[in-house]
């Protein structure tokens, strides 16, 4: 019988022992990987190889050289920018539950982009602009993507137009006129 006492509790020592220590190298695994820690993004990106990329692509780069042309023959003034993170222009107010529930709606939307936004001369967005030009947009849930930014777009209260590539280009400009002429109208 005591043989059996000893046995057992050494064996509760050790298993002690074991998930202790299975916990602590676990820990600081997740600590040595978590990229939350300005230390560790600093150690990744100097581990990486990093290169600079045309962040408009070859066909969008029409649409986008037509509306920034477009831009300066309206009476107020807007600039164009590209690849915008929603995450920089839209907010969830305060009103949509704690914090933690912000934060969960905040991570549905805030790293996805629109293709273009034109602002106004107050800095306000005045309308996102996405291009459909091709067949890789609806890979690996473009289209639940495409979506939940329509969504949100609308609940912030931002129009949208949406250019396919054989839309033509009066076509769009016009849209776009009358989607600024509407926001000039708010404003």
């Amino acid at each position: 019988m005591l043989e059996l006492i000893i046995g057992a509790t050494a064996g509760a020592g050790l298993t002690y022992f074991y998930l202790k220590h299975s916990s602590a190298k676990r820990r600081k695994t997740f600590e040595h990987l978590d990229v939350k820690n300005t230390d560790n993004q600093i150690r990744f990106i100097e581990n990486a190889r990093l290169q600079s990329y045309n962040p408009i692509k070859k066909m969008a780069s029409k649409v986008f050289s037509a509306i920034e042309g477009y831009l300066p023959k309206r009476t107020k003034r807007y600039r164009l920018l590209a690849e915008v993170s929603m995450g920089a222009f839209i907010k969830t107010d305060r009103s949509s539950g704690n914090q933690k529930q912000q934060g969960r709606v905040y991570s549905s939307y805030g790293s996805k982009r629109v293709e273009f936004l034109i602002i106004d001369a107050l800095g306000k967005p005045a309308v996102a602009i996405e291009y459909h030009g091709g067949e890789t947009r609806y890979r690996n849930n473009g289209v639940a993507r495409d979506a939940i930014k329509k969504r949100v777009l609308q609940k912030a209260g931002i129009e949208l137009l949406e250019v396919h590539r054989e839309t033509e280009k009066d076509d769009y400009l016009l849209t776009l006129s009358r989607i600024l002429d509407r926001h000039e109208n708010l404003s």
